[in-house]
């Protein structure tokens, strides 16, 4: 009985550690330099709703998080023609 209550309490325990912290991710995608406050809004809820997207953008660097915003910029926004 002791040995599953141990594994419930590891399985927990790794689940809260996977868990993706929105308040950090937060912070980094405002971080990103060049873009309006509403597109580097929209962004981070495109992540929040995609919680493996989100991890990933967590472990890249400034310069790949940047274009990540940049290719979701391209990928979501209509630029009507001149």
């Amino acid at each position: 009985m002791s040995k599953q209550i141990g594994d419930v309490a590891f399985a927990i325990q790794s689940l809260s550690k996977n868990q993706l912290d929105v308040n950090a991710l937060y912070t980094k995608v405002m971080k990103i330099e060049g873009f309006d406050e509403i597109t580097l809004g929209d962004a981070f809820d495109h992540l929040v709703q995609n919680e493996m997207l989100a991890k990933a953008f967590m472990v890249k660097n400034v310069n790949l998080r940047k274009l990540w915003i940049q290719n979701f910029m391209n990928q979501h926004y209509y630029w009507p023609a001149c």
